[in-house]
């Protein structure tokens, strides 16, 4: 199951995390890379103001890395912004 893989990558890396298994449907979770971003001002690797002015967007992969996710719709207002 893909929340236990995520659950071991994390405890491989020393952090403790806690899977939530109840039947619900997934837009009523926490996604990975919110939750990622959490756990690292929570364990004090990095401080709120390091993220000012900062967005994520894309997938968190099981190593940690994080992949792009372009949309349509986002690429165009990323190409707006320059």
């Amino acid at each position: 199951d893909y929340a236990y893989e995520v659950k071991k990558a994390l405890a491989d890396r020393g952090i403790r995390v806690e899977v939530d298994s109840r039947n619900e449907k997934i837009g009523y979770k926490i996604h990975d890379l919110p939750m990622a971003v959490g756990i690292l001002v929570a364990t004090e690797q990095i401080t709120t103001t390091m993220l000012d002015d900062s967005m994520f967007i894309g997938e968190l992969s099981l190593n940690g890395t994080l992949r792009p996710v372009l949309s349509p719709l986002l690429k165009r207002h990323l190409q707006r912004e320059r």
